[in-house]
């Protein structure tokens, strides 16, 4: 991880602690500099001390104009995109389309991307992780795709138990609320695609 982009996750840190039990809305930071002064050793530290960095993709389908979620089995409201903790020196691309075949069989290299997007990282404060995750935009046809978890967790069963395509408006009333932040950037992202298919038209 580069300097800037570094920076860049810690002031949106500073930012989301600055909100914490504040209400809804994200307050700005004047002067950064003034509150918290970060060399780049310091921010490198807290980085690899704090935060872990778990990986993700969110696969909307244009066929259906659903999105892919799935349930971590023995959990009572656990739904979520894809995504889990990257290896040591996995890129985060590599993490988010390994955990995608290991939670719920979709081989991303079998899949027709027609678009793909980096997402702006956002924050699990309790557990102190950071999620960089990605939009693919597919017109794969899943109807016969057989969806399963092959990855287990350390008792030996399923990290997965369901898997289902949901709507958007769906998905936001069913995943963490650190993935929800994402949902306004894709539904922003949708409607630019969509655009451009109807412009090419």
């Amino acid at each position: 991880m580069d300097w800037n982009t570094s920076l860049k996750i810690i002031k949106n840190q500073y930012k989301v602690w600055l909100n914490f039990g504040s209400g809804n809305s994200i307050r700005t930071v004047p002067s950064f500099t003034q509150h918290f002064c970060i060399d780049k050793f310091r921010t490198d530290r807290l980085l690899k001390k704090a935060m872990k960095i778990t990986c993700g993709i969110y696969l909307y389908n244009t066929l259906t104009q659903n999105i892919l979620i799935c349930h971590a089995t023995r959990s009572k409201n656990g739904w979520s995109i894809p995504k889990g903790v990257r290896e040591e020196k996995e890129l985060p691309f590599q993490a988010a389309v390994r955990e995608l075949l290991e939670e719920t069989n979709v081989d991303l290299n079998k899949v027709n991307i027609l678009q793909r997007h980096d997402l702006p990282p956002v924050y699990y404060i309790k557990q102190k992780k950071i999620l960089q995750s990605f939009l693919i935009i597919t017109d794969t046809d899943f109807e016969n795709a057989v969806l399963s978890c092959t990855g287990l967790v350390s008792a030996g069963y399923p990290e997965i138990d369901k898997i289902c395509w949901v709507t958007m408006d769906t998905m936001k009333t069913m995943v963490h609320p650190s993935q929800i932040e994402n949902i306004p950037r894709i539904e922003n992202l949708l409607n630019q695609y969509y655009q451009s298919v109807k412009n090419s038209d």
